[in-house]
């Protein structure tokens, strides 16, 4: 679930990235900032890196059922909000803000992605939307030291109510 969402959203974010700046190669890759050791991740150079960073069950959205007169609240489906890191990883800085100033657009652009707009969208997923999260100096100073990683140019979407087929789970 959490490898399908991310994967689909680097491959959307990347094909838009592909056309914005008429590349040929790929240019958004999914993956972890750092290696298990803390050593550099080299397939993340010069490389738009989304990465997983949090999940939490959504619990906001339920469905009330009465039964005889007796509310029964129950899940509608499984509903996950992932956090996601998009860091723009590149030897130039301005190429950084660049690439970065891209994703951002990209994802204004796209606040609602689902099976309508996509129909490639993996079945598992209903549909997916995401909102920039806002971290001040310290939450930022302290993630990135979590990540045991230098600080780049980077945000945080919060990718919201990703409904998942129940009977994949």
């Amino acid at each position: 679930m959490i490898q399908n969402a991310l994967q689909f959203t680097a491959q959307l974010l990347n094909q838009y990235i592909k056309n914005k700046f008429s590349l040929h190669d790929d240019v958004v890759i999914c993956n972890a900032i750092v290696n298990a050791d803390n050593s550099t991740e080299r397939a993340n150079q010069n490389k738009v890196v989304v990465s997983f960073i949090n999940l939490e069950l959504d619990k906001s959205i339920r469905n009330t059922v009465h039964s005889a007169n007796v509310p029964n609240i129950q899940p509608v489906s499984n509903r996950y909000n992932l956090d996601i890191l998009v860091a723009s990883n590149f030897d130039s800085y301005d190429e950084s803000l660049k690439f970065l100033d891209a994703v951002i657009t990209f994802f204004h652009t796209h606040p609602v992605i689902d099976s309508n707009t996509r129909p490639n969208m993996p079945d598992t997923i209903e549909q997916m939307s995401f909102e920039m999260e806002k971290l001040g100096y310290q939450d930022t100073d302290s993630l990135w030291n979590a990540l045991n990683a230098i600080y780049r140019p980077s945000v945080i979407y919060k990718l919201r109510l990703v409904s998942i087929n129940t009977d994949e789970i």
